[in-house]
């Protein structure tokens, strides 16, 4: 079994770089002596790694306080408990339950008339 061309397997990109950036690369490039795309693919490759080494420790910290929290209340019931008593403590007043009324002018009535049937 013979084993694909690393070549055949890169795929051309274009980016936009920053002058000053585009200058040291080429800069670079000619003093180690290597051709540009090895230089910015040794550059991504390791900035790549850098990168998701930092979001991986993001990511396990991140779920670390995720069960820390989960473990201190399970069930949620202390969440559960504080969202029922914010909702209590409207009562009556709380401005997302209920109808509103509002005062019709004679054009809303007379629509609100015309879509109940109230053709007179």
């Amino acid at each position: 079994m013979t084993r694909p061309n690393v070549r055949s397997l890169r795929k051309a990109t274009t980016f936009r770089l920053e002058p000053g950036v585009q200058e040291g690369l080429v800069l670079i490039a000619k003093v180690l002596r290597v051709p540009l795309n090895r230089l910015v693919n040794q550059a991504v490759e390791a900035f790549v790694r850098r990168r998701t080494t930092e979001v991986a420790m993001n990511m396990e910290e991140t779920l670390k306080l995720l069960k820390a929290r989960r473990a201190k209340d399970p069930e949620f019931e202390r969440a559960i408990a504080e969202f029922a008593d914010g909702e209590a403590s409207y009562g009556k007043a709380d401005p997302a339950e209920g109808e509103v009324e509002r005062k019709r002018g004679p054009v809303q009535a007379r629509v609100h008339d015309l879509l109940n049937g109230q053709l007179g």
